[in-house]
């Protein structure tokens, strides 16, 4: 229920501060702004090019399948079909990292606020279990949660990586040091 809502709060907020709001998005893997052999010696090339090419492309591609997947179970199901869900996916313009796929979320959550819904005498919940939706259901948030996460974490990791980086500052040396 606090996800509804706060999904909901975001929907609000981008429509109030002019978000932009995209509708059925593919993730796709970055390209970076450097060589794969760039960062030597410090990161060989193989471990770049193994790490984005083969890594990180498996994230990108698992989570594509997990979203369509959630796709289809939505089209099966009005009330949580797309044309029903104001939460597409919203790209709040910080970076292209932080496109987060809400609508798989969102989904989720009104998913399992109906499985929890009492109806006669038994909860949706039960029967879901009993028929073995659940772990649908369950397996499907754990892939979108660790290949978004996967896919998301190595943009930020690409994007925080510099050929020319510089020194830290003192501060972070003796922090460092600690």
């Amino acid at each position: 229920m606090f996800a509804i809502r706060k999904i909901n709060t975001l929907a609000a907020t981008a429509r109030t501060v002019g978000v932009t709001t995209i509708k059925k998005q593919k993730h796709t893997l970055p390209v970076l702004a450097y060589e794969y052999n760039a960062l030597e010696p410090v990161i060989s090339r193989d471990i770049m090019c193994l790490h984005h090419s083969q890594h990180h492309a498996a994230y990108v591609n698992n989570l594509n399948a997990a979203e369509e997947m959630l796709a289809c179970a939505m089209s099966k199901d009005p009330g949580l079909s797309l044309d029903s869900n104001p939460g597409y996916i919203f790209d709040f313009n910080l970076s292209p990292v932080f496109t987060v796929p809400l609508i798989a979320f969102d989904y989720v959550s009104r998913l399992c606020f109906k499985f929890n819904t009492t109806a006669g005498g038994c909860t949706n919940l039960d029967k879901a279990r009993a028929n073995g939706d659940i772990s649908k259901v369950v397996n499907l948030t754990q892939s979108i949660r660790f290949n978004g996460g996967g896919h998301i974490n190595h943009t930020i990791f690409w994007q925080n990586l510099s050929p020319n980086g510089g020194k830290p500052s003192e501060k972070l040396v003796k922090n460092v040091e600690k």
